[in-house]
């Protein structure tokens, strides 16, 4: 029980000098391996197994939302106006984008929506009672977590959420996005249901500015933060065969050794 807490300390250390370097703009002092989140034409990994914590739902399981489920659901396209408002066109594309995701069926049972039929809760970020936000405001919003799915069972610590960037795309990781990934993770890890793990899984949809969109899967692995970065997708118009890969991943099932 004392080497079990002691580890936990220890991670908690690493997430927290990891989340001032990151603050203080120190990015070179981050100990971070970023891999390619390589896909096949199905969406399903092409990358090294053991660095797999998501299984997406595969592609012929999934069913587009009915015409009943998106009449309140209206996709805008890129407002090219909203160069200079990143986070806008971020928010735009959320606001279609994450009802969307929940409204897919499956095949097997096109009566039922898929998130519902999963062990997956949805929580907003008041709900979690963090100690530290998950979104920054000063003049303009900088960035906010939204669409949190969480799993009430102590067998598995991986979350899942979509990030809300004020920031143009980068092949570069966002600021943002290693904020977002090393403080939530540092709040699950301290939550009972994940204090046995030494592994917190997360996935994340960032979406940044001009509708574009990218995947990331993120682990501590000792002292080291490893992320897997999908390419970045361009959504400034409408393209249904990428609603169905991120419904794959944004549903996915949680895998891998966490303890």
């Amino acid at each position: 029980m004392r080497k079990r807490t002691e580890e936990f300390k220890s991670r908690l250390k690493v997430l927290r000098e990891m989340e001032r370097h990151i603050l203080e703009k120190d990015l070179s002092n981050l100990n971070i391996q970023c891999y390619p989140m390589d896909l096949t034409p199905q969406g399903t990994p092409a990358f090294d197994p053991h660095l797999q914590f998501f299984d997406p739902l595969p592609a012929d399981s999934l069913w587009r939302p009915i015409p009943e489920d998106e009449d309140h659901l209206v996709f805008t396209e890129d407002d090219p106006s909203d160069e200079d408002y990143p986070y806008q066109s971020a928010l735009g594309l959320w606001d279609f984008l994450g009802p969307y995701l929940r409204s897919y069926r499956s095949s097997q049972d096109p009566e039922s929506l898929i998130i519902y039929d999963r062990n997956w809760h949805g929580f907003c970020e008041a709900k979690y009672n963090l100690r530290r936000p998950l979104h920054h405001a000063s003049d303009r919003t900088n960035w906010i977590t939204v669409g949190i799915l969480d799993l009430i069972d102590r067998r598995f610590p991986h979350i899942k959420c979509a990030l809300l960037s004020n920031a143009h795309a980068s092949d570069e990781l966002l600021p943002t996005e290693l904020l977002l990934i090393t403080r939530l993770m540092g709040q699950r890890q301290v939550m009972r249901v994940a204090f046995d793990h030494k592994v917190i899984p997360i996935l994340v949809l960032s979406l940044m500015g001009r509708h574009q969109i990218r995947i990331l899967q993120a682990h501590l692995d000792g002292e080291t933060l490893v992320v897997m970065k999908s390419k970045i997708f361009d959504l400034r118009t409408r393209d249904d065969e990428v609603f169905d890969l991120l419904a794959q991943w944004y549903l996915s099932e949680p895998v891998g050794t966490t303890q």
